[in-house]
């Protein structure tokens, strides 16, 4: 099992000698219990986290140490809608979320019904407030050895690189070229309804958007205190059927039946609220 342990003890700066060897071998099964990659590359590292993860024997202890590139990563099971600021996320180009193969939380939380994992929000903080003199290096050998003391294990550090023996592995490199896709970063989000509101000059409208799978399975929307003429209200209520079997947040325009000033509004809007 992929090992995460939490302990206190002393920080300090040492050489890594103790690494001993590359992993650059396409084997089939992963032999050795500490590995530090050398990539940080997210979607590398966190399929090679899955591959040691399914292929290392499930009672033998496993250390994998690794950094990345910024980026935002949600669990397997969660709603990026409701864990991921997307706006935020906009503002800063090149930086991307991805969603792992393994459960865990985030830590962006909105409001929304849903049948995914919430995130728990837990306090967290860089351990350089408590020591300016760590650095990636000393905390990884500082890890190495508590992993070490409290399995008893001798065995040298395996250093992975990011090299074509491992890219050649089907396992990894299918896991690769699927974390990026549409299919599986928001076709595996689980089921989920969200109701919002909002008020037009014309009157207020509450929309309820039912979603699995990434795509909207239905919108229900409740227009009151209208001023709308009886087909300007068609045209608004025509969009909830439009939206069915639409990807949540990536809706098509050409296939919206905005004609009019409402009906304009109302689509603009829900675009918004999926974004």
């Amino acid at each position: 099992m992929t090992f995460f342990h939490t302990f206190r003890l002393p920080l300090r700066r040492r050489p890594l000698h103790t690494f001993g060897h590359r992993h650059s071998s396409s084997s089939t099964n992963p032999q050795h219990p500490i590995y530090v990659s050398r990539s940080t590359n997210p979607y590398f590292n966190l399929t090679y986290e899955d591959w040691l993860f399914r292929h290392k024997d499930v009672k033998e202890p496993l250390l994998l140490i690794y950094r990345d590139d910024p980026c935002v990563v949600i669990g397997r099971n969660q709603n990026p809608w409701k864990e991921v600021n997307f706006d935020a996320l906009r503002a800063r180009p090149g930086v991307p979320f991805i969603r792992r193969r393994s459960g865990g939380g985030t830590v962006y939380h909105e409001t929304m019904i849903t049948r995914g994992v919430p995130s728990i929000r837990s306090p967290v903080c860089n351990i350089q407030q408590s020591n300016l003199n760590v650095d990636h290096d000393s905390f990884t050998a500082a890890v190495v050895d508590e992993f070490r003391k409290e399995y008893g294990i001798n065995e040298d550090v395996v250093e992975v690189e990011e090299s074509d023996d491992l890219l050649s592995i089907d396992y990894i490199k299918k896991g690769m070229s699927e974390l990026p896709t549409w299919e599986w970063a928001y076709g595996q989000t689980p089921e989920f309804t969200y109701t919002v509101d909002n008020t037009f000059s014309w009157g207020k409208i509450m929309a309820k958007l039912h979603s699995k799978h990434g795509l909207i399975l239905s919108c229900t929307l409740n227009v009151t205190e209208s001023h709308l003429s009886a087909e300007d209200a068609e045209h608004v209520f025509q969009l909830a059927k439009a939206l069915e079997g639409q990807r949540y947040g990536f809706i098509d325009d050409p296939r919206m039946p905005a004609t009019n000033k409402a009906a304009l509004s109302v689509s603009s809007w829900l675009k918004t609220v999926m974004s």
